[in-house]
């Protein structure tokens, strides 16, 4: 079977689940003789896609120079035209686009496409979403893309139900297929020697629908009843004058470190010796730092909604994202409890057991083979 992949994904996101995803897919589909597959890709800064056997693209992302910025919409562009190119020339049996930008559909003809959809997040909290002045266009296009899907990759069964919910979609053409795990290793190959000795850890974004501030206030009498104890955030980019003028008012600015994450092994580094993540998001269509607190034998204090305990299972302690008093209260139970940390460790690792890439591809494969065959 010949698949068709754009390179849309990969011109957009340095870091990131999905292009994350996509790498891994192309990798086991690179070991299968019955896959034969294209990316056409002729730029990236993507960090997952560098130096692979299937992909060696044009890098910028080192480079500083007059006109950056202009030769990148250039060079994207000629992506994009390769992609178009491609599916003009039609030696393809279906297309498989890695983000949901509509260019492709007028180009495509009779030809089939398989749509992986992520999450649902800005149609089921769209409040979330209010200043963004192009999300009714996304809204559309991507409810346009799933309703003319020949079938659709869903990554977790609330996604689909998701879809279900706020598309016309027959759901007999919905295939839930899991990612697979999200760090090839995790040894330490560095010590970060400047880490607390007991800290909570909070990874990534910190804006809108990850509920960060409800985070800290839930918290915040916690870190200064325990003198030890601080928050590490980690990611997420620099506090700015809201986020620190916010934190200075609940009196834990002193109590709060700002980390980078430049690389696994500073990521591993924190995951391992937190007492603990915290993951208040209010909606996840999957969430990869599951995996990874996992993975890193970190237990996982997260929200009860949303895709949460379909992934992590019984491996985690659940919280409602909406009361304060929750959160507080569970959070303090794991950070007191070392038997129930070790406990929730050893359900994690059990949950891992679920989670391959080499079934995320098998059962991709076994959608392409439904559009073809059936």
């Amino acid at each position: 079977m010949k698949i068709l992949f754009d390179s849309e994904i990969f011109q957009f996101q340095i870091f990131g689940g999905i292009s994350l995803y996509f790498t891994k897919l192309l990798e086991e589909f690179k070991k299968d003789s019955a896959v034969d597959f294209k990316l056409p890709v002729f730029y990236s800064d993507n960090y997952y896609i560098k130096e692979k056997s299937f992909s060696n693209p044009l890098r910028l992302y080192e480079k500083e120079f007059l006109f950056k910025r202009q030769l990148i919409k250039l060079l994207n562009y000629i992506n994009k035209q390769k992609t178009i190119f491609s599916i003009k020339a039609g030696n393809f049996d279906i297309f498989h686009p890695t983000y949901i930008f509509p260019y492709f559909h007028k180009y495509l003809k009779s030809k089939p496409y398989i749509l992986t959809v992520h999450d649902m997040t800005i149609e089921t909290i769209p409040e979330y979403f209010v200043f963004d002045k192009k999300i009714s266009d996304i809204i559309k296009y991507k409810k346009m893309l799933i309703e003319n899907a020949t079938r659709v990759i869903a990554i977790s069964e609330n996604t689909k139900n998701d879809i279900l919910k706020y598309t016309n979609y027959d759901a007999s053409k919905i295939d839930v297929v899991y990612h697979g795990l999200p760090l090839e290793s995790t040894v330490i190959a560095e010590e970060i020697a400047d880490l607390p000795k007991k800290f909570i850890l909070f990874i990534g974004q910190r804006g809108k629908y990850k509920n960060f501030n409800s985070f800290l206030i839930a918290i915040s009498e916690i870190l200064k009843q325990d003198s030890d104890l601080y928050l590490v955030t980690a990611g997420g980019g620099g506090f700015n004058k809201t986020e620190t003028d916010f934190v200075k008012n609940l009196g834990i600015e002193h109590k709060i470190i700002k980390k980078p994450i430049q690389n696994n092994n500073q990521l591993i580094n924190y995951y391992k010796k937190a007492l603990c993540f915290v993951f208040p998001s209010i909606y996840e269509g999957f969430g990869f730092p599951i995996l990874e607190s996992f993975q890193c034998n970190c237990p996982l204090v997260c929200a009860d909604n949303s895709s949460f305990p379909e992934i992590a299972g019984d491996a985690a302690v659940y919280f409602d994202a909406y009361s304060i008093e929750s959160m507080t209260e569970n959070i303090k139970k794991v950070l007191y409890d070392e038997n129930l940390r070790k406990n929730m460790i050893q359900k994690g690792q059990e949950r891992l057991k679920l989670f391959s890439w080499k079934k995320t591809a098998q059962d991709t494969k076994k959608t392409y083979k439904k559009v073809l065959y059936e």
